[in-house]
């Protein structure tokens, strides 16, 4: 009996290493690869024009850490059935929170989405619609992924104004967007529990940096004129929910942008939206040739 537990360690160690091996090429094949991927996607955003939000780039980021994720580089396989093996990630996770405190949001998201789906009705991953459509009177009905960004913002009591391509959308424009363009708080407090309310959800910076500088004004006024940084991107790792884009120095201040907001109910929650007016300004600021035929199309929606 113990001559077969002991040849059953030593095949868990050789079949470790083997399967260490095979990812320790996949991660150099990652690597190699992304290089010029990675070069390639910053010349193309570039060349169209959108340093401001590399499009491109970003998305050659998000595949790398999904491949990265799905390699698991470090990850050991452990034996046993499924139940087993799903407690052992969430105690590995409840480990490592203990014992790395830093990488707290990181692993309470993984816990709470992992607690979603078992606690939803037969273990099921909510349904994920991507249009959107005017529902009944005097509210929006968005896709669930919308609808979840606003829910938590509410939840945190996130004081923020809706703006860029999604307040157009709702003004009547016609536009295709993925993003969420906020202007928030940014005071010290406001802006903390912004950043907690999002990483907590599950939500990454694009930048490689500690989100919570967001709050700090001297590191903004960094980002802006060092790295020509108009926006904070948030992402959602589960790749379910909008990029959230944070103005970093509106054209209108927050203040003057709620004072003139239009209230519109979004599943359930009062989504502040800037004003036609508001939105032609912040467009003229940016001076985009798409912003400027925006600008005529907003105007004629005024006279209409």
């Amino acid at each position: 009996m113990t001559g077969n537990a002991n040849r059953g360690s030593r095949w868990r160690l050789v079949r470790d290493v083997v399967v260490f091996q095979v990812k320790l090429g996949a991660e150099a094949l990652l690597d190699i690869t992304l290089i010029p991927v990675s070069l390639a996607a910053a010349a193309l955003d570039l060349l169209l024009g959108n340093w401001r939000r590399p499009r491109w780039f970003h998305a050659v980021l998000r595949f790398g850490e999904r491949c990265e994720r799905r390699i698991d580089l470090w990850g050991v396989k452990a034996d046993g059935n499924a139940a087993d093996l799903e407690i052992a990630a969430v105690m590995r996770s409840i480990e490592t929170l203990v014992r790395q405190p830093g990488s707290g949001p990181q692993k309470v998201g993984e816990l709470r989405r992992w607690a979603a789906m078992k606690l939803a009705p037969g273990g099921a991953r909510a349904n994920h619609t991507s249009g959107i459509s005017n529902g009944r009177k005097g509210q929006w009905a968005m896709p669930t992924n919308f609808i979840g960004l606003f829910a938590l913002l509410a939840a945190a009591k996130v004081r923020f104004v809706l703006v860029g391509e999604l307040a157009l959308l709702l003004h009547g424009l016609d536009r295709l967007t993925a993003d969420v363009d906020l202007v928030i708080d940014l005071s010290a407090d406001p802006a903390q529990a912004a950043v907690q309310a999002l990483t907590v959800a599950g939500y990454r910076p694009l930048a490689p940096v500690d989100p919570i500088a967001l709050a700090d004004p001297a590191q903004r006024r960094e980002w802006q004129t060092v790295r020509n940084m108009q926006v904070f991107s948030f992402w959602d790792s589960s790749n379910t929910r909008p990029t959230v884009d944070i103005m970093l120095s509106p054209e209108v201040p927050l203040d003057e942008l709620w004072a003139a907001a239009t209230v519109m109910n979004i599943g359930g929650h009062e989504v502040r939206v800037a004003s036609i007016e508001h939105l032609i300004r912040m467009k003229a600021a940016a001076g985009r040739p798409q912003d400027l035929a925006d600008i005529e199309r907003l105007r004629t929606k005024l006279k209409g």
